[in-house]
């Protein structure tokens, strides 16, 4: 079974749409192969777009979920989002997914009962290399990494495989 999001997540770019479908994927395909022979079709995964320029955390506490499927169910007042013990619940918020580590049985946001903290959020990475830190550090990417490089680096390069082949 695929994530495929009838309307794309607000706020999210095409790229991390595309990064956070792969993740539901993946998951999916974690799930079948560690319960081999169990039904997990039980198990929910879904995701929310948090606006917001704070922490995570702070933008999930103060976000109002009116409008979202799992709003407003299971005992929550309707602004606040149902987080379930079968659920795996993933969020966007500028630029990074993050997954839900936190407790379940619990509603969050705005009239929520539970107020989440950084320990809750467990951060899966950004379709924004920008985004990224340590990218300056020496050696931080391979030369196989680095297309186009043209000149003598590529006669470089392939002298080098040339001489490895040998």
């Amino acid at each position: 079974m695929s994530y495929e999001p009838e309307n794309p997540t607000p706020g999210l770019d095409e790229d991390s749409q595309s990064w956070l479908a792969r993740e539901f994927d993946q998951i999916r395909l974690y799930l079948d192969e560690c319960c081999q022979g169990e039904d997990t079709s039980e198990i929910l995964v879904y995701g929310a777009s948090i606006p917001g320029t704070g922490n995570v955390w702070d933008d999930v506490n103060a976000n109002d979920f009116t409008g979202e499927e799992y709003a407003g169910v299971d005992g929550c007042v309707f602004t606040a989002l149902s987080i379930k013990d079968n659920e795996i619940v993933f969020f966007g918020h500028n630029g990074v997914s993050y997954v839900w580590l936190g407790p379940t049985g619990v509603c969050i946001g705005t009239g929520g009962t539970y107020t989440s903290t950084s320990s809750d959020y467990g951060p899966l990475g950004t379709g924004d290399h920008s985004a990224l830190s340590n990218r300056d550090v020496a050696d931080s990417h391979p030369q196989t990494a680095i297309g186009g490089r043209g000149g003598a680096a590529d006669l470089q390069a392939d002298q080098l495989a040339q001489d490895q082949r040998s």
